[in-house]
This record gives C-alpha cells, structure tokens and sequence, in this order.
C-alpha cells in the first residue's frame, strides 16, 4: 500500500491536471502562452493580449511576425494552454515574413481517422521559394500521442478494475493477493510514464517537444521549362474519346479545362503528335528506375509536350488561329507572331490578352553547331484572369504532373538569356 500511495502522490504533485482531469475546457486566454521557435531550434515565449479564445492563434502568429521582422529567424509558433500549472500544446502553425501560404495545398487521406486531427487545418508554405514547409507532421503526431494518451489510460483503468477484483476474489490468499498488487502498481506506474513523459521533455528542454517543419523539396518549374522542348506536326490526339473527367469540351472555360488536366498530363517530348503513342521517338530520358520514358504513357492518362498541349486546348474548346501541333518554331514564326516587349498582369505589349492567345519563344540553334540547342522553345496559353498554363517536364520532371496554371507574370519574369518573346493573338 505504501507503493501505491507514493506512486498516488507523485502524480498528484507532478501532474495534477491529469488527476484532477484538467482539459482544454479549463483554459482562458489568460492562461495560454504564445512560443516562437526560430530557425536554430531555441524557443521565445512572448506576451499576447487575446481576450477571446478564437483569436489566440492570429494573435500569436502575428506576435512572432513582429518579432522576426523580416529577419527570417522564426518559422513557426505554438500556442499553448497552462492549465494546472502545466503546460498542454494546443496548436503549431507557420510564421516569417518570406512565408508564402499554399492555400490549395494537397494533404492526406488517413485509413484511420484520428480524432481531434484535421488534416486540412495543416499550414503550408513555401518557405525559401526552393522547399514546401509544412507543420502537418507536428499536428499528425501530437494528435497520436494525445489519442495514446486516451487509449491507454481506458487500458490502465481495465487492468486497475482487474487487478482490484483479483485482489477481492483472492479470498486471502497471499499468491493471488501478490499478482492483483502487481497488476494494479504495474497499471498506475504506465499511467505515470505514459502522462509524464511529455512533461519531463517540456521541463528539460521545450525544443524536443517542438516538431520541425517537414520540408519538401520543390522542383523548379523554370528548370523542367528549360529542360522541355517539343516536335512539330500535327495532333494525333482523338480529344472525343478523353474521360469527361478531363473537362474537354467547349461547355467548359479554358480555365477550367487547363485545372482538370492538372495531375493527369505526363510530358513527353513529342508526345501528341504523330504518331501520339509510344514509343516517342524524340524522347531521350529516363525514368528512375531505368524504363525509357519514350516507351511508355501511363494508362489513363494523356503525353503531350508543350505545343502538343496548347493544341489539345485549342481543340477541346473548339479555338480557331495559328495551330498549336506544328510546334514552337513554327507557331513563332508565324507571319501574326508579334515580339513581347512589355509584359505585366494581364497584357503584352500594353495590350490586352484574352483566352486563347498564345505566348512563348523559339528553340535557338548554336550557330557552330546546329546539334546544340541553346534554348529549347516553349509555348503557353493565356487562360483569362491573368492564368496561363502549359506542359513542361524536365530530366526530374516527366512524372505526370507536367500541366500547370501560373500567373502570367511569371511567364513575363522567365529569363531566356535575352531571347526574344512572342505572342500570337486570337
């Protein structure tokens, strides 16, 4: 008895808010403490004067925004409740003023549910415009442990209620009485690690309970562009028999059209054009684990290369003008191919695009050598809205998420090493 009452007493005196069932019920704003770990791991507590609950997560992020001041040392903030004297993690999110939030970002699709878990709640940002930050690794643990907490404290109670019942049963007899005494001391001294744990960690240092952003290289889209290139001729693709999940029909915006493709377009150099299946002649790499790109196309999905892609768009929304198959050189060529000399949100030139307009550059030859390509050409499609998309796949890049919708000031802010620009209207 002496054992169970010191194991009693110290998780009384060590963790009352768990004897005492103290919860996140129990906390107001003026209990919760607001942390902004920087980049070097080191945790600083800062003062946040919330007077509703619902504003503790803006106001802390906000507080270690000023703090860092542009000086990109703190990249993320817990808010945490003291409750009982003891600190809980409620909540981790992002901060720093070169955060870029990626408000569509993809998250995943659990077999098991864990509750008090929301994937979509996870923040996600670019955080160096070269890697994806995000704390949904954090959250995802911390809601395990607590859900573990949870689980095993319905367990310690069972093996408790077991044990108290071996030890009523046991009609005095002293082996039984003994195994009931182990049973219960062993279940409160679980209880006791399984609780105090996260304390202990928090106590000696508050970094090894502060989750470091999982961080996700990105690859760069202007390396995959440049990497790219495209055949001429014309598109073997039959747009009549592509899944309606693609979106390809004139029903639809070019918007539209372009976002379904996302994630269902592999890029392959000349793939599109004739003879539109594999093997594709003119493409030379390979995938990771040695298989010749050229050799094959994912079933259900579409291999096109950049000019082989505006010219699916142009036939799905029913477009008339120059013809985007022929490829790049060709399209630029054209005698309606106008030089880009001024480039911002939403025209070329001071003017206006609309849907359907077509922009990009030539493939240039290196004079003394017409087997080296100097630049590879490149086209894309101006969607409306300020939205261009296009087909690109460098050497790491040909999986198939080639398509994408961009802003068109980043086709204007794309260095072809003083090459010129055009644009073809409708």
């Amino acid at each position: 008895m002496k054992r169970l009452f010191l194991i009693g007493a110290f998780l009384l005196l060590t963790f009352p808010q768990y004897v005492f069932a103290a919860s996140i019920l129990d906390c107001t704003p003026n209990t919760f403490s607001c942390i902004c770990y920087k980049t070097d791991a080191s945790a600083e507590p800062v003062t946040i004067a919330a007077t509703d609950m619902s504003d503790l997560y803006d106001d802390c992020r906000a507080a270690c925004t000023q703090i860092d001041a542009g000086k990109n040392l703190i990249r993320s903030f817990a808010v945490q409740c003291i409750a009982d004297g003891a600190a809980q993690s409620v909540i981790y999110g992002m901060v720093g003023d070169n955060v870029d939030p990626i408000e569509d970002a993809l998250t995943p699709r659990l077999s098991v549910e864990i509750p008090g878990f929301d994937p979509e709640l996870s923040d996600s940002f670019f955080g160096d415009g070269k890697n994806i930050e995000s704390n949904l690794l954090g959250r995802y643990v911390e809601a395990v442990y607590q859900w573990l907490l949870a689980a095993g404290s319905l367990c310690a109670v069972v093996l408790l209620m077991v044990g108290g019942l071996q030890w009523v049963i046991a009609a005095g007899d002293v082996g039984k009485v003994g195994k009931a005494k182990d049973r219960i001391v062993k279940a409160i001294f679980g209880l006791a690690l399984l609780f105090g744990c996260y304390t202990l960690a928090f106590l000696i240092d508050p970094s090894t309970v502060a989750f470091d952003s999982l961080v996700i290289q990105v690859i760069d889209r202007k390396e995959m562009i440049s990497e790219s290139g495209d055949t001429g001729g014309s598109l073997s693709l039959d747009t009549s028999n592509v899944p309606e999940s693609f979106k390809c029909s004139a029903d639809y915006s070019l918007l539209e059209i372009a976002e379904a493709a996302v994630g269902n377009v592999c890029y392959r150099f000349g793939g599109g054009h004739q003879p539109g299946q594999p093997p594709f002649s003119a493409e030379t790499y390979l995938a990771p684990d040695g298989t010749p790109y050229s050799t094959f196309c994912p079933e259900g999905k579409l291999c096109l290369d950049c000019s082989a892609y505006v010219a699916y768009l142009q036939d799905c929304k029913g477009l008339e003008g120059v013809d985007g198959a022929q490829g790049t050189t060709a399209i630029f060529s054209d005698s309606r191919a106008e030089k880009i000399t001024s480039c911002d949100e939403l025209s070329v030139n001071g003017v206006a695009l609309v849907p359907g307009d077509l922009i990009g550059w030539k493939s240039v030859k290196d004079p003394a050598d017409s087997t080296k390509t100097l630049l590879w050409g490149h086209v894309l499609m101006y969607l409306g809205d300020g939205k261009t998309s296009d087909s690109a796949g460098g050497k790491k890049g040909r999986a198939c998420q080639a398509v994408s919708v961009d802003d068109l000031t980043d086709f204007c802010d794309y260095d072809t090493d003083g090459y010129d620009k055009y644009v073809i209207r409708q």
